[in-house]
Formats: structure tokens, sequence, C-alpha cells
């Protein structure tokens, strides 16, 4: 039983630095393209 909870516990942590991670691509991922669009609208001001 102890065995089990340490393994459930092991796969949580690393199935949450797996999320962290997905989520840090996605922020950057829409960061980029906020930057991209940005920079367009500031091209169609000028």
């Amino acid at each position: 039983m102890l065995r089990c909870t340490v393994l459930a516990n092991r796969a949580f942590k690393v199935s949450k630095q797996y999320l962290a991670d997905i989520n840090h691509c996605l922020g950057f991922a829409t960061v980029r393209r906020h930057s991209v669009v940005d920079r367009e609208l500031d091209g169609l001001r000028l």
C-alpha cells in the first residue's frame, strides 16, 4: 500500500512538472503571437 502511494506521488509530481512545462511553452507561444500582432498593428497605424 505504502509503495503504491509513493509511486502515485512521484507520478503526480512528474505530471505536475510536465503540465508546468507545457504551460510555459504555451505562454511563450501566446506572448510571441501577441508581439507579432502588435507589430503588425503598429505597421498599420503608421
